[in-house]
């Protein structure tokens, strides 16, 4: 009896076992007939060959670059059979010389049946004599058994899609497209493009390959981009979201750095410029380049719009600090410097080595450069669907349009002493709860909260009153809600670290309905010292983050990493790609905080300035729970103490090692995966003052020679770290 009628003899017995009750599908289980155990995804293990100093794998071979590859996979056991589902995947991409000559890039995906295998993979580096000298090899085995059919269409793996991502949304959908690979689906003004199926092979943890679905969806209002891999029954196998959110005339970095300046095409950019107006009910401006349209999306509708905007569009108006951002005028000035932003990473990005063939975004690629088009950034300004964030939402395919949305901020706290003796201290704003501005204000008696951390029952004492508590213990959302229900009437947060922060939710608590503010501890001290002070709480927003250039080159910064190492998500991986993209905007402004502009706050959003960052590798995941941004900032600590040690003059060569880095390091990587990404590529040109100063940053953060973390599909496990702080003999 072949294997697939093993399984299918299994299949059939669990059913009727199931059908008869527990005691039946014991028995069965018992005796050997069925498994407890229930095959699942299982994503194939990356191994990564070469990489040494002047080591070559292969030379080259008379067959070509495939040929070479396929020698050297068997070398290390991949069968015919397994080789003989590799197929090129894109253009070859050469990459910048790093001081021995150009490399050439070639990545492979696998298919078996006419189907790409989900989540396999093949890159290989050939160096300007045709020498095979690195490969990242993440094929399934193909075993000699046939793959399992799927038995569930795509209609039911979408309906499957629907109940695990978007459980709550009730919709009907229709078929716009189907063959018997793929199908997309009308499903109404939820989505902001039609849901689609595409059938795929899935390598299941037994061995075996089933055909499933990779179901995708994207939502209008939230930017969630999911996909979601549905077995060949029509159970969810694994989702995985590709949309990165921050928790968290025009200006180069934000208003508080540089000053407005009038520019043309800055960084000879390769973007053309189109001023467009769409016109259907109302007037929608739309700034259109090669590289990104920016539009309002103020209405949250996800389609530009603007009729207050008027008849004619500037970009050369003056931002007007005495108005809101929703003044007319600030609105152009918003929509202007987002197209100015995202030009102007998309250019220094690609003079780093972020080119059509590395997957870049551009509406049309210029003839003889190769890559696929139309997948210019779609950047939405002052988007109505949130406050205090911002997004990206993008896929690793080459050709597939990404989306960016910008939000307004609360922008910074104040707390103004009345009495006893008029004081005023600078705060940090809450990202729930009604929103406090120069005119949203909050007056009154402030009293100390009883117990001071408030995290179970409050006392009375606070009743009608702005009660101050402690930082600690349990969330900031559920010390603002114990206060809420005693009857105060604001919050004054002390924080138990240095200076202050935003606050965030936990994600579960319904939202207060009174204002908080965060203050330092010597501030909270200060008050507390009063003894029955009276005050009143204020903020300094709404403030734009479309004027935030770390803001912006953050988010788009997540479609580098993901085109060009592809998936990152996960606990480690999702982390990583937060702290990248960190590290991309600190690489491009040389400033070690996030986000002050936002924030107004010279601390940033961060937890901590990433110089003399305190935590090391053996944290990650360990301060509280997983949490990407957090855990994501020993990463961007890593990439801070690089660029100080390369200095002013050598940052250019930095974001150089650390772009071409990207082509050696292996989808959903582990911290000390970034490290060697960057040392194979010094390996191909670099100096060895540059690999120690590599070695010498991510070893003060204890990834070091011996170091390392376990990669995992799941957002919330707790990674494995074994840390190091050593250092190899040759940089000692």
């Amino acid at each position: 009896m072949r294997f697939d009628q093993v399984s299918t003899l299994r299949l059939t017995v669990l059913a009727a076992a199931l059908a008869c009750g527990p005691a039946a599908f014991a028995a069965a289980s018992k005796a050997g007939i069925i498994s407890s155990a229930v095959a699942s995804y299982a994503e194939p293990a990356s191994a990564t060959y070469g990489g040494g100093n002047g080591q070559i794998l292969a030379a080259a071979a008379k067959g070509g670059k495939t040929a070479t590859l396929n020698a050297v996979l068997s070398q290390y056991g991949r069968s015919a059979a397994t080789l003989a589902t590799l197929q090129q995947d894109g253009d070859v991409h050469v990459g910048k010389d790093m001081g021995n000559g150009a490399v050439t890039h070639v990545r492979y995906v696998q298919v078996v049946d006419g189907l790409p295998v989900y989540g396999s993979y093949v890159r290989a580096a050939f160096d300007r004599a045709g020498n095979l000298i690195h490969v990242i090899d993440a094929l399934a085995n193909v075993p000699s058994s046939a793959v399992t059919a799927a038995r569930a269409d795509a209609a039911v793996a979408l309906k499957a899609t629907m109940a695990r991502v978007h459980p709550k949304v009730s919709a009907s959908f229709t078929p716009l497209t189907a063959t018997a690979t793929a199908a997309t689906f009308d499903g109404g003004s939820f989505f902001y493009q039609s849901p689609s199926a595409q059938a795929v092979v899935v390598p299941m943890s037994d061995g075996t390959l089933a055909k499933g679905w990779l179901v995708e969806t994207w939502s209008e209002k939230e930017n969630l981009l999911d996909h979601t891999l549905v077995g060949s029954a029509g159970s969810v196998l694994y989702t995985q979201r590709q949309t990165a959110s921050h928790n968290y005339n025009v200006y180069a970095v934000d208003p508080q750095k540089t000053p407005q300046a009038l520019v043309s095409r800055p960084n000879s950019w390769l973007s053309s410029i189109n001023l467009n107006q769409v016109r259907n009910s109302s007037r929608q401006w739309v700034v259109d380049g090669n590289a990104v349209s920016a539009y309002l999306d103020v209405d949250n509708n996800n389609a530009p719009d603007g009729a207050s905007l008027g008849d004619t569009m500037s970009l050369t108006l003056p931002w007007n600090a005495a108005e809101t951002p929703s003044s007319a005028n600030n609105k152009k000035v918003a929509l202007t410097n987002l197209f100015y932003l995202n030009n102007t990473i998309h250019d220094i990005l690609y003079s780093h080595g972020f080119t059509e063939t590395a997957k870049n975004f551009q509406k049309k690629n210029p003839t003889g450069t190769g890559g696929v088009g139309n997948d210019h950034v779609r950047a939405e300004a002052q988007d109505g669907g949130g406050t205090n964030n911002a997004n990206f939402a993008s896929t690793n395919t080459d050709g597939a349009t990404p989306r960016m949305q910008m939000y307004l901020w609360s922008g910074g706290g104040k707390v103004d002493i009345t009495a006893p003796t008029p004081v005023s201290f600078q705060a940090g704003t809450a990202g729930f709860g009604p929103a406090l501005s120069p005119t949203a204000t909050l007056q009154g008696a402030i009293a100390q909260a009883s117990p001071y951390d408030a995290c179970t029952t409050v006392g009375t004492s606070v009743a009608g009153k702005i009660a101050l508590v402690q930082r600690g213990s349990c969330s900031f959302i559920v010390k603002v809600r114990a206060a809420q229900a005693a009857g105060a009437t604001g919050v004054i947060v002390v924080n138990n670290a240095t200076g202050y922060i935003s606050m965030g939710s936990d994600g579960s608590t319904p939202d207060p309905v009174i204002p908080s503010v965060m203050v330092s501890p010597e501030d909270g001290a200060a008050i507390l010292a009063m003894g029955a002070p009276s005050g009143k709480l204020s903020g300094t927003g709404p403030l734009d983050g479309d004027l935030d250039s770390g803001i912006v080159f953050h988010e788009y910064c997540h479609g580098l990493t993901w085109r060009m190492i592809g998936t990152m998500s996960g606990s480690m991986a999702g982390a990583i790609g937060e702290g990248a993209s960190d590290g991309c905007a600190m690489l491009v402004n040389g400033s070690d905080v996030m986000g002050t502009y936002v924030n107004a706050n010279p601390s940033g959003i961060r937890r901590f300035p990433y110089t003399n960052y305190p935590y090391t590798y053996t944290n990650w995941g360990h301060v509280g729970t997983p949490e990407v941004h957090n855990d994501g900032e020993i990463y961007a600590a890593i990439v801070w103490r690089m660029i100080q040690l390369f200095g002013d003059a050598g940052r250019s060569r930095l974001f150089d090692i650390w772009v071409d880095g990207m082509h050696y390091t292996a989808a959903r990587p582990a911290v000390e995966t970034m490290r060697d990404g960057m040392l194979t590529s010094l390996n191909t040109g670099g100096t060895q003052a540059e690999k120690c100063m590599v070695w010498s940053a991510f070893a003060k953060y204890g990834v070091g020679v011996g170091a390392s973390g376990t990669r995992t599909t799941s957002d919330t496990a707790v990674p494995t770290i074994v840390q190091s702080f050593a250092l190899p003999a040759e940089c000692q």
